[in-house]
């Protein structure tokens, strides 16, 4: 496996997203079946990632990007990002299983 780079971002991800509700990501899922959109909100003082998948909206801590890129560094290879969705199990070792897992930096 190529080895990842370990230069760190400067800031964290939350603090440099200026993505907010007026102007989102627009993106497609990686087999090109649905199309959603992200962007920076907040919920009890915390930012957030908001996940909007037609009329499903999903939160997700914005901290775990950063989390994520110090994990990924860490190991100093490409980790698979697994393509469960949230009610398959994931395969271990990859994004998806990390993320779930409860001994990550926000218990999963």
């Amino acid at each position: 496996m190529e080895a990842v780079s370990s230069e760190k971002p400067s800031g964290s991800f939350a603090g440099n997203v200026t993505r907010d509700a007026g102007n989102p990501w627009h993106l497609t899922t990686a087999p090109g079946t649905s199309a959603y959109t992200i962007h920076l909100g907040e919920h009890a003082g915390r930012k957030i990632l908001v996940c909007t998948v037609g009329k499903t909206v999903l939160h997700y801590d914005a901290r775990c990007v950063d989390d994520l890129q110090e994990i990924l560094v860490a190991r100093g290879v490409w980790v698979d990002l697994g393509g469960a969705d949230e009610q398959l199990t994931p395969a271990e070792g990859c994004v998806g299983a990390w993320a779930r897992d409860p001994s990550n930096p926000i218990g999963g």
